[in-house]
């Protein structure tokens, strides 16, 4: 391998470690970063009707990690559009519970009770911390809900512990660590 082939291997992994160090600790950093440069490319679908958090959503999972796949849908109904084309099968699915046409809740439920796709991943990823919403998308069969960060390092942080995750261990979370909070203040 000729080292114009190795350069920018190298400038995108010191970008990457770099990206991540500066939102925590460097001990942390390492693990995340192998954790993330060590896993195959990840395909993910978000569910979101505000284009500002899907921009921005968007915007982070590609900083942290460039060879992630994003495809959107702005309401419920996409999501199953989405989800019946062929050969697509998403890795995560982030739902938000607020959108039109079909929200967050209907499409948990269908996804858990459709034997193709109830195996996939679904975080909740939603404004909202009422305790009544977490408990019912626990009992549903959401993997992870996560009230959407307020600032763009919680944001980021989310997204690196997210992309770093082993779903088998996650895959039937216990309750303690079912609710992830990112922001500032909790």
């Amino acid at each position: 391998m000729t080292s114009t082939r190795i350069f920018p291997s190298i400038l995108i992994f010191y970008k990457l470690f770099f990206s991540i160090k500066k939102h925590m600790r460097l001990g942390n950093a390492l693990m995340v970063f192998f954790a993330i440069t060590m896993k195959k490319s990840v395909n993910i679908l978000l569910a979101d009707d505000d284009d500002d958090d899907r921009d921005i959503f968007i915007e982070i999972m590609r900083e942290i990690s460039p060879e992630v796949s994003i495809r959107e849908a702005r309401n419920g109904a996409e999501v199953f559009v989405v989800l019946s084309e062929p050969n697509y099968k998403p890795d995560i699915i982030f739902l938000d519970l607020n959108m039109p046409i079909k929200g967050g809740y209907e499409c948990l439920k269908e996804i858990r009770a459709t034997d193709e796709i109830k195996h996939i991943p679904v975080i909740i990823y939603s404004t909202s911390t009422k305790s009544e919403h977490i408990e019912e998308t626990y009992q549903s069969g959401a993997n992870l809900y996560i009230p959407k960060p307020d600032s763009y390092k919680g944001i980021h942080r989310m997204a690196t512990q997210v992309l770093s995750l082993n779903w088998e261990e996650q895959h039937n979370p216990k309750r303690d660590k079912f609710l992830w909070n990112f922001n500032r203040n909790v």
